[in-house]
């Protein structure tokens, strides 16, 4: 007869009662287990996550910042790209009348950044004046694209890559970069935004005809340029986009900018495209 036949009611019950016992403490302890598990991978996660984030700033970081190789792009100056008559990109100041001009033209720098509103508003309102300086042989016009307000695009130094960006334009299309500045600004993103991706700006070069520039965008390959011209810039001191400069002196940006290229007249005798205004910058970044 098997044992547990033998046992009396009494013996069985208390035996029922005891692996009942037994199956409650099991279960207790999976759930003292559980609970624990829960309380260590709460603390555990959180610290995973951040070390992650932490590492992918690092990363970040050094990738957006390691642009210690300073590289010159082709076709322009010691500090921008210097347009000329018929929109042509040259790389000195003309030191004889051209086109249909009487006398030298004048060297007019603009120092811009291409997130900035107020440089927008000054390429709409003076755009007719820029190309008539430039056709009649008034003035050349000499870019200098900075990286002033990469703060303002959400972390994505928007200013800095538009700027490599139109750089890379003007090293592999020279012809292209007028229509190209044109086009950054009419496509400008707001302030405070992440602004066109690489991707985004290439297309946008794509679309004047630019091609081939895809490994120059990506790797930032002007960016070193760019930062040290921005910080020439800061020291000169510019304190702010757009500064206008005619012959070495800043202009006011009151009146017609054309009429005070003319009043200026020809460039200095030495010709030298990376000179600096006499005249401290006034407006904002």
């Amino acid at each position: 007869m098997p044992a547990d036949e033998r046992l009396t009611k009494n013996e069985k019950r208390e035996q029922a009662r005891e692996e009942a016992r037994k199956l409650r403490e099991q279960q207790a302890a999976k759930e003292k287990n559980r609970k624990k598990l829960i309380k260590i991978l709460a603390i555990i996660i959180p610290i995973i996550l951040i070390a992650v984030v932490v590492l992918a700033v690092v990363l970040n970081t050094k990738k957006e910042n390691d642009y210690s190789q300073v590289s010159q792009p082709a076709n322009t100056t010691g500090l921008g790209v210097l347009v000329g008559p018929e929109k042509k990109v040259i790389t000195e100041i003309p030191m004889e009348p051209v086109a249909s001009a009487e006398k030298a033209p004048a060297h007019v720098v603009i120092y811009q950044d291409y997130i900035c509103p107020a440089c927008k508003a000054f390429e709409s309102q003076f755009a007719t004046e820029i190309e008539e300086i430039i056709e009649e042989g008034a003035g050349v016009i000499e870019y200098r694209s900075l990286g002033f307000l990469d703060h303002l695009s959400s972390g994505t130094n928007y200013s800095s890559r538009a700027a490599n960006v139109s750089y890379c334009v003007a090293n592999t299309a020279p012809e292209k970069f007028f229509d190209f500045n044109e086009l950054l600004y009419a496509n400008q993103p707001a302030e405070l935004t992440r602004g066109l991706s690489n991707d985004e700006l290439t297309q946008l070069a794509g679309s004047v005809g630019v091609t081939g520039i895809e490994e120059c965008v990506d790797s930032g390959t002007y960016r070193g340029w760019i930062a040290e011209n921005t910080k020439k810039a800061l020291e000169v001191p510019v304190k702010g986009t757009p500064t206008i400069v005619i012959n070495g002196k800043e202009w006011d940006k009151v009146g017609s900018l054309k009429e005070a290229v003319l009043k200026a007249g020809p460039a200095p005798a030495v010709n030298t495209a990376s000179a600096a205004p006499t005249a401290t910058a006034t407006a904002t970044p």
